[in-house]
């Protein structure tokens, strides 16, 4: 039996009742009487795939043949659709490593279900895992492991109390999701339990604007071990290990109970830093140590701490790239977040706990069940142009890459999950990531100064690209930029207009892309050409570069 129903000038026949017809109504772009417009049908067509509950057999247009359009000038447009299996199942396995990971085992299970509730609605479930080892315990070849699990609801249409059809365009392709995600870590870096959500808006207004809103964008993180930090970190171990044997001789029962257990790291160092009396007696060689404990302090309560991150993002797309229209494309993505505003305004009403768990600050901020919530906002910018030549054999890109974290009311710092940090396979390239470049030109250890990160980024990546064959391109870069930190108190990271710029580390290099099916693998060899932090006269080392030791990156798609 054939199901015949008509919404507007769109006609939809159906074999059987399980798929509501609303849905497909909303997917057709293209309305009655208007002049043909190729784009539309295309539209058309891309808003049914996105459905991903269908197969389309044939989308022609058609001649009709009657009174009507007795010169053949009305076309009607008929797809023919094949629905996909309502539920899919993938399974996989990867290897992992890394540098806390030495050799791990990931499996991954996907689940599909199609169509739940007959309006096109697709549940998505997903559960991975990571078992493997580490250096940590002798003896013991799987010690470590992390598992986590998502669940996802895309509808093809906003998520709404009324409707959206007379407000939103259908042509616009609304639609939107609601996910929600755990992990959980054991013996792997820090041990963090992650708890994220939101619900996510989607709009394309044609085929290079879209947007994207995310409503109650929600992350819990949790760390189970904080001490962990010095195994992961031992460059942070060696300075508090020697801070600790000098104020042995001023409390030696305390620094005792510490190496015995009975005490937390964190309450040694408190008592260190309230010590006036300890660090005022210390040498210079010594307090130049103490300032890299302090540091090393900083950077363990930022990437140790507990956070609530509860607010909203806005995502906007320009998007060039991939049309053949576009000889030389442009891309631009400005992303804004906004967290911790609503919390606040609970915080003024119900009065939040008070917690003061800082070891560097005296103030107390406010929590949510013993968990500090944060308060910034952050604006990401990525800008991007493509110059092409010889029929797109040889390509130049520029980029530039703007991002600021504000944070104020009840956040002294920026989450470590939204901070800044420089270096890796897609930034500056001469840097590894997380390695040692930055903040700004302070003086401190390299191997501390690694791990600190800024609430402020300027990037810019300069590559030159080129066809060598089929399977082999080959590209030269120069990469530049740093991170600083802007508000609250000044020093010598700070962002200051009148010196950022000779705070810039500069990095070059070549690098190798082999394309396999459709897979990219790259390899590029980087060089340090200016490093901020070495010494006046010594920051310019592009000299002293040896050929046969680079920085190396792999990684597979192109870095932008």
């Amino acid at each position: 039996t054939i199901i015949e129903k008509k919404i507007g000038d769109v006609t939809i026949r159906r074999m059987h009742r399980y798929f509501k017809s609303r849905p497909l109504w909303r997917a057709v772009t293209v309305d009655s009487g208007e002049v043909y417009n190729q784009s539309r049908i295309d539209l058309t067509r891309r808003n049914l795939l996105a459905l991903d509950n269908f197969t389309i057999v044939n989308s022609n247009p058609l001649t009709r043949r009657s009174r009507e359009a007795p010169n053949d000038s009305i076309l009607d447009l008929r797809y023919t659709l094949i629905p996909l299996q309502r539920y899919n199942l993938k399974l996989a396995t990867d290897l992992h490593y890394s540098q806390i990971l030495n050799f791990g085992i990931s499996p991954s299970l996907e689940f599909t279900s199609r169509n739940i509730f007959r309006g096109g609605e697709n549940l998505n479930l997903s559960f991975s895992g990571i078992i493997g080892t580490t250096g940590n315990e002798k003896g013991k070849f799987f010690n470590a492991y992390e598992t986590s699990a998502e669940v996802s609801l895309k509808f093809p249409r906003f998520i709404s109390p009324f409707r959206m059809d007379k407000i939103i365009p259908r042509r616009f392709s609304p639609s939107s999701s609601i996910t929600f995600g755990a992990s959980v870590q054991n013996n792997i870096g820090l041990g963090r339990i992650n708890f994220n959500g939101g619900i996510n808006y989607f709009l394309n207004v044609n085929d290079v604007v879209s947007h994207r809103f995310t409503l109650l964008n929600s992350l819990l993180s949790i760390t189970r071990n904080k001490d962990n930090y010095y195994d992961l970190f031992p460059s942070d171990k060696i300075v508090r290990d020697y801070i600790f044997s000098l104020y042995q001789s001023v409390n030696p029962t305390l620094v005792s109970q510490f190496y015995n257990g009975n005490v937390t790291s964190d309450a040694v160092s408190r008592a260190i830093l309230d010590d006036h009396s300890f660090m005022s007696g210390l040498t210079a060689t010594d307090l130049y140590q103490m300032s890299l404990f302090e540091q090393s302090l900083i950077n363990k309560e930022r990437q140790t701490q507990d956070v609530i991150i509860f607010g909203l993002n806005y995502n906007f797309l320009y998007n060039e790239l991939g049309k053949k229209y576009f000889k030389h494309p442009f891309y631009f993505n400005a992303k804004f977040e906004l967290s911790g505003n609503t919390l606040s305004l609970l915080d003024n009403i119900f009065k939040f706990e008070r917690r003061d768990e800082s070891i560097i600050h005296d103030d107390a901020q406010r929590s949510i069940f013993g968990t500090v919530y944060s308060q910034f906002a952050k604006l990401d910018l990525d800008i991007r142009k493509y110059f092409n030549f010889n029929d797109g054999r040889q390509t130049l890109v520029l980029r530039q890459f703007i991002g600021i974290g504000l944070p104020y009311g009840n956040s002294r710092n920026m989450p470590f999950a939204r901070s800044y940090y420089n270096g890796g396979s897609n930034d500056i390239r001469a840097w590894k990531a997380y390695g040692g470049l930055g903040p700004s030109d302070s003086q401190l250890n390299e191997n501390i100064r690694t791990y600190m990160m800024g609430n402020m980024k300027l990037t810019t990546n300069i590559e030159y690209r080129f066809i060598m064959n089929n399977m082999f391109h080959g590209a030269v870069f120069t990469d530049l930029g740093n991170t600083w930190s802007i508000g609250g108190e000044k020093n010598e990271n700070s962002f200051k207009i009148t010196k950022f710029y000779k705070q810039m580390g500069i990095g070059s290099g070549f690098g190798i892309r082999m394309n396999i099916a459709y897979v990219t693998f790259r390899l590029d060899f980087a060089y340090k050409v200016y490093d901020p932090n070495r010494p006046e006269g010594q920051k310019w080392v592009a000299s002293k570069i040896n050929l046969l030791d680079p920085t190396i990156n792999f990684a597979i798609g192109y870095p932008f």
